[in-house]
């Protein structure tokens, strides 16, 4: 179907193409066709939204939008088909594109629009159809199939019994004047013949009166059934309403439908047989020597054809109304289950102890049967009509019972196959393994199979019932296979039982029968309630549907399962509990034991294997996506929670070595070797930007780098610095801005010292002379340019003229300027990013590999060896992976989330997360991270003051007050406050900025209260 499905859109393709190139297209021609398309549009469109609101209409739409060979299942890929349609043709189907190019062809463009916005409408409502259909389990199709068969077969039943009625008004005339006759005639032998003739007359009219009567009843009945048909198909249309009541009311009436159609398809329908009670066709004896009787032997085999045609009509009538009354039952069963599902658990309680739900539930039970039977039923008439056709009849049934002998071989078949190929799968792998026992890949092959090889066959058997379930032939065992499937599905639930619970249990020689015996017994316990469970809600499904005994059995069930896994978790409580603390033990375990503490023994053994279970989940989870940040965060901080108490004590700082610390001061490195490069590979960007205009490839002369503080702006700039002054003919000039160089006279002093070496007054320099007289091109590097404004009235004079200069038309100067974060921040709320720079560069916070990578190459110029042994023991690891490598990286995945990706922070706090152990070794704890409970609390003044450090990443105090208009005795207090909570840092020129070490929290905070802005 799929290829039928490309090939058409290929050539429509083709014919679009085609049509708008080269066909000319005849005005009149078309506009006459484009009034016979729309209108034909129209309605269609009238049409399925009177099947919507379930209305009746002819079966022509309902075979365009299915087709002949509809199949529920592939209901996604015609609506996709459709999608497709509005997509690449604004819903114009095929037989309408001619039209569609002529119209663009002739620029008529309002026409056109017309038919694709009909044409859009139409493909839209037909998605809407096949979507309701196939939430009501294809009844919507049937029931027009239904529809549609209904009048002609009431016309087969009229033409039948109109003839059979003009034949026995005429066999009565006969038999009348036969009676006559008879009566009349002197011969013996002529009475007897007549006698016997009229005899079986009788016999013939009565077999005609027999089949009047079979075929009113059953008009009767399409009657009452089309009225029935008609009913459902109104209330299907009210599925999508939002009013409770309303859909209350209908569920209830489509409820009763079901009922009457339930109790006359499974009660009247089997007592109406009764053997047919047709007239037995008596021998013709003695006549053979007889003259004249070939009239007589012709009238009997008259009758006994007439006999088996009226047996054969009434079989299939008798199937085809059994066939009808089905599909009207679960038409109705699909429908009250959609409005059921739609109204809720809610509803269910709510009606639940009520009178009439104890009746429906009654009356489900005993309906379910009935339809079981109708099964059975329809497969006997189907059989007796085979029969009675005679030899082709048999040749089909032989055929069909052939067919399914062929399966069952092929299946039998397979069965040795499987058996023989695990076997010798197993001795492949284990051959391979020892040949090779150092190959990984033979040794993670064979680990697989061990896991999976005992439920392989089990795979093997879904797989292979999945590939041939949609063959027709085993269509009429379908429902076998979906048994059998369940049944596999339950050995694969045993397998993976026992394998957990081995998993959680120490095995040895010892105790492995006693624990085989009792995971046997665990085990076929659920693999028990599976098999129930799903047994009977497939018999309820396929009887009555999922109403109300579905639903109740299905909420028994369910506590029944959670009750039996309690019960059985207490039965392995020692198990469990010594499971959890070998592979999960740390503070999470122990403050988990003493939460469940007060729990009864069967509780607590429950609540220990959902902490199982979840962690196992968590792994799992991480494990598959170890390589995104949330599964960094979230396994850095439950491995916090593990450890959380392997913390260095108060002064172990002061015994780690000066050099040793020197290796991690806040510094920018100098040598190459210690050096990491940006995950974000911003060297290479930056050195581009400044190749593109040496190559003059690029008018750009100036680029931003901005970044929190310390994370490793002024390293990056002197990496750059050093890779353009190696690789290009260039003079590179790097240096910081002193601390609030605000005025322009300051400012041009700095600027002219480092283009020209001398320090020139602002009236005396003249940049462009300085440009033109370069002999050779620059690149200025200046580092913390935040220090060039300052936010009151006037101190924003030397950004002006830095903004200004950096936008001269030089041709000789590059200019690389880094921000901190924030300082950028502001100024580009204030002034705008795009009107003095384009190339801007945000350096982001590092990886955890690359925090890793900073920590280790330092320690590893460094005598000193590291010991995780605390952690290890914290975390009670017997997996030797996991001493040497999983602790090691879990810590720096940990350091990573904790100093938020800042290399400077992380440096301060693996220092604070070492202790001496010995000579040699430094002991590795969790790192101390400064505990900013309590923020909340403080003044808004120091929130302010704190706000407006960061803002400019360095102030004085006199600077502090300038910028925030506060009195010096509130700046002084708050500053003194800020330094006591360790908000911040002095250095020897008296200037205040944040410290490293509450740098997150501390922003967090002020972001969450809005005196910061930014990411």
């Amino acid at each position: 179907m799929k290829s039928s499905v490309f090939i058409i859109f290929i050539c429509s393709i083709l014919s679009t193409s085609i049509l708008a190139s080269d066909l000319n297209c005849n005005q009149l021609e078309t506009t006459k066709n484009f009034k016979g398309a729309l209108s034909l549009i129209q309605t269609k469109i009238s049409k399925v939204q009177a099947v919507l609101n379930g209305k009746k209409v002819d079966g022509v739409i309902f075979r365009e939008i299915f087709g002949l060979d509809f199949d529920l299942s592939k209901t996604s890929t015609k609506i996709s088909s459709i999608k497709n349609t509005i997509y690449e043709f604004n819903g114009v189907a095929l037989e309408n594109r001619t039209i569609a190019n002529c119209l663009k062809q002739a620029e008529q463009q309002e026409k056109w629009e017309q038919l694709t916005s009909a044409s859009t409408q139409l493909r839209e409502l037909e998605i809407q159809l096949l979507q309701r259909n196939l939430e009501l389990s294809d009844s919507l199709r049937e029931s027009n199939l239904t529809e549609t068969s209904i009048p002609r077969l009431r016309e087969q039943i009229v033409l039948d019994s109109q003839t059979a009625l003009g034949i026995k008004n005429k066999l009565e005339n006969d038999l009348l004047r036969n009676q006559k006759e008879a009566l009349k005639n002197t011969n013996e032998e002529k009475q007897d013949l007549l006698s016997l003739e009229n005899e079986l007359t009788k016999i013939k009219i009565e077999l005609l009166e027999k089949k009047i009567t079979f075929n009113n009843n059953l008009e009767t009945k399409i009657k009452y059934f089309e009225n029935l048909n008609e009913k459902l198909a109104t209330s299907s249309s009210h599925l999508s309403s939002q009013n409770r009541d309303e859909l209350v009311n209908h569920f209830i009436s489509v409820q009763e439908l079901w009922l009457k159609l339930s109790e006359e398809n499974y009660q009247d329908l089997f007592r109406f047989d009764n053997n047919l009670e047709l007239p037995t066709i008596p021998p013709l004896e003695g006549i053979e020597e007889r003259k004249n009787t070939e009239k007589l032997r012709e009238l009997r085999t008259e009758l006994v054809q007439l006999r088996l045609n009226i047996v054969q009509s009434y079989t299939e009538k008798k199937y085809y109304e059994l066939k009808l009354l089905n599909q009207l039952v679960t038409s109705s069963n699909a429908i009250r289950t959609r409005f059921f599902r739609k109204l809720g658990y809610s509803y269910f309680f709510k009606t639940f102890l009520s009178t009439s739900s104890f009746q429906l539930i009654k009356n489900e039970i005993l309906n379910a049967p009935y339809r079981i039977l109708s099964y059975f039923y329809s497969k006997f008439l189907y059989v007796r009509e085979q029969i009675s056709i005679g030899q082709k009849g048999y040749v089909n049934i032989f055929s069909k019972i052939f067919g399914l002998i062929l399966i069952f071989s092929f299946l039998a078949m397979l069965k040795v196959l499987y058996g023989k190929g695990k076997e010798r799968l197993d001795s492949f792998l284990q051959t391979a393994l020892r040949q090779n026992p150092r190959s990984y890949f033979w040794k993670k092959t064979y680990f697989f199979w061990v896991k999976i090889r005992d439920i392989s066959i089990p795979l093997m058997w879904l797989f292979t019932l999945h590939l041939i379930d949609d063959l027709a032939i085993v269509s009429e065992i379908h429902l076998l296979f979906k048994v059998v499937e369940i049944y596999l599905w339950s050995i694969i639930l045993k397998s993976f039982l026992t394998s957990f619970l081995g998993s959680v249990s120490r095995l040895d020689s010892t105790n492995f029968s006693a624990f085989r015996i009792k995971a046997e017994e665990t085990s076929n316990k659920f693999k028990n309630i599976f098999l129930i469970y799903f047994y009977t809600m497939i018999f309820f499904e396929i009887t009555v549907g999922k109403v109300y005994i579905y639903t109740l059995i299905n909420i028994i069930v369910l506590a029944y399962s959670v009750y039996s896994l309690i019960m059985e978790s207490s039965r392995w409580e020692s198990e469990f509990s010594v499971y959890t603390e070998k592979k999960f033990s740390g503070v999470i375990v122990e403050k988990y034991f003493q939460l469940i503490s007060f729990l009864p023994s069967q509780l607590r053994a429950f609540f220990i294997l959902l902490f199982i279970i979840v962690f196992k989940a968590v792994d799992f989870v991480i494990s598959l996506t170890e390589n995104f940040e949330i599964s960094k965060k979230l396994s850095a901080n439950l491995f916090k929670k593990q450890i959380e108490k392997v913390e260095a004590e108060e002064g172990e700082d002061n015994k780690i070595p000066h050099e040793y610390k020197e290796l991690y001061s806040p510094k920018s490195i100098d040598s190459s070797e210690e050096y990491v490069f940006s995950a974000q590979g911003l060297e290479e960007k930056l050195h581009g930007e400044v190749q593109e205009w040496l190559n003059e490839s690029s008018d750009e002369h100036s680029l931003v780098v901005y970044g929190d503080k310390g994370i490793g702006k002024t390293t990056l700039l002197k990496k750059v610095a050093a890779m353009v002054g190696e690789k290009e003919e260039l003079e590179v000039h790097y240096a910081k801005v002193p601390s609030k160089t605000i005025s322009k006279e300051s400012l041009v002093l700095f600027i002219s010292e480092i283009l020209t070496g001398q320090r020139i007054q602002e009236e005396d320099v003249d940049f462009y002379e300085i440009d033109r007289n370069s002999d050779k091109k620059k690149l200025v590097i200046l580092d913390e340019a935040q220090n060039i404004f300052l936010s009151h009235t006037g101190g924003f004079e030397a950004y002006y003229a830095l903004t200004n200069l950096v936008n001269y038309n030089t041709k000789n100067v590059f200019w690389i300027l880094s921000f901190n974060k924030y300082s950028w921040l502001y100024l580009d709320r204030a002034f705008g990013r795009t009107q003095f720079f384009r190339n801007i560069f945000e350096l982001k916070g590092w990886t955890d590999t690359k925090i890793k990578e900073l920590i280790l190459k330092r320690h590893a110029k460094s005598q000193y060896k590291l010991s995780y042994d605390l952690l290890i023991s914290a975390t009670k690891s017997q997996d030797e992976i996991d001493k040497y490598s999983s602790v090691e990286s879990k810590f720096f995945k940990l350091l990573w989330e904790m100093s938020n990706g800042n290399p400077r922070s992380a440096l301060f706090l693996w220092i604070s997360a070492l202790s001496r152990k010995n000579r040699i070794y430094f002991n590795v704890n969790i790192p101390k991270d400064v505990d900013l409970a309590g923020l909340e609390k403080l003044p808004d003044d120091l929130m302010f003051v704190v706000a407006h450090v960061i803002k400019h990443e360095n102030l004085t105090s006199s600077e502090i007050a300038k910028t925030t208009g506060l009195p010096e005795g509130i700046v002084r207090n708050a500053i003194r406050l800020a330094l006591e909570n360790k908000f911040f840092f002095r250095d020897k020129g008296h200037r205040y900025m944040v410290d490293i070490s509450t740098q997150y929290g501390v922003t967090k905070y002020l972001r969450l209260k809005n005196f910061i802005y930014g990411n």
